[in-house]
């Protein structure tokens, strides 16, 4: 599955098809979701993301879940320089926020 179509869910807003890419990816790359979210809780620790732990390879809330902002920022400055094509797919330029 090419990342460009998985960034195009994200940007739709289709995030229970985004979530199902995620498990899919997460089985590609590692076999499972269990050993993918061990790969991620590594390569946290190793970029000094110390306040962060993964329990699924979605996002989804888990009361084991848990990141902090400067970790987020640590992920986002990394993806930034390091994988700008990546950047390019998945970044927004705007939001609109509704009213509710």
């Amino acid at each position: 599955m090419p990342p460009n179509a998985i960034a195009s869910s994200a940007k739709r807003g289709n995030w229970a098809k985004t979530a199902e890419e995620a498990m899919l990816l997460a089985n590609i790359l590692a076999g499972s979701e269990k050993r993918f979210v061990d790969l991620m809780n590594t390569k946290a620790n190793k970029l000094g993301m110390s306040g962060s732990h993964f329990q699924n390879a979605t996002g989804w809330p888990h009361i084991d879940h848990y990141t902090t902002a400067i970790d987020l920022a640590t992920l986002a400055h990394l993806t930034i320089h390091n994988f700008p094509k990546l950047y390019s797919l998945v970044c927004n330029i705007f939001v609109i926020i509704k009213k509710v």
